[in-house]
């Protein structure tokens, strides 16, 4: 009875702890952490990680698919795991979230030749290959795609506003990478 007690105590902390940070942060808040992180990393445009965290998730740190992608830029465990040996419990962390999510496109856009239609399908869809083994935009993604670029040109000019006052360089998570300035015009 008493190891049940602790266990169900154990439980309780540690729901409450992993709880809070997701739901903690407003859908204001987790925009400026994107635009933030985004100014940060310096590959990834502001418009372009503001309009993928828009259409995941629509800035929700809590968001949960019905696939198990988990946060904010919508990132399955898998890929947090064997992408970034990031372990998929952090990825309801706004921050460590968007930081994860916002490399991966980065690393999505190297990639693919830097082509940013390219790197949003991939992100959306995985790494798939047509039949004659070159990467193409997946026809079951095309709409997330036109969506993603549809809110990039709504964000186009906030990276003149956008400022990384709340990035931390030193704050790491095993992100490492950086991207392109090109985006889609």
């Amino acid at each position: 009875m008493k190891g049940r007690r602790a266990s169900i105590l154990a439980l309780g902390l540690v729901l409450m702890v992993c709880k809070t940070p997701a739901f903690a942060a407003s859908r204001d808040e987790v925009m400026q952490m994107v635009s933030d992180e985004a100014v940060r990393n310096r590959r990834v445009p502001v418009s372009i990680a503001l309009a993928v965290a828009k259409v995941e998730s629509n800035f929700s740190a809590g968001a949960v698919s019905a696939a198990g992608a988990r946060g904010v830029m919508q990132i399955t465990p898998r890929t947090a795991m064997g992408e970034f040996g990031v372990a998929p419990e952090s990825l309801m962390n706004p921050l460590h979230n968007v930081r994860v999510g916002i490399a991966y496109l980065e690393r999505l856009f190297d990639r693919y030749g830097q082509d940013w239609e390219l790197a949003l399908s991939h992100y959306n869809g995985g790494n798939l290959r047509s039949a004659d083994g070159r990467f193409v935009i997946h026809a079951f993604t095309r709409g997330y795609v036109d969506r993603v670029i549809s809110w990039a040109r709504s964000y186009r000019g906030m990276e003149l506003i956008a400022s990384p006052r709340g990035a931390d360089p030193d704050d790491q998570i095993g992100v490492e990478g950086r991207a392109s300035e090109g985006y889609i015009q």
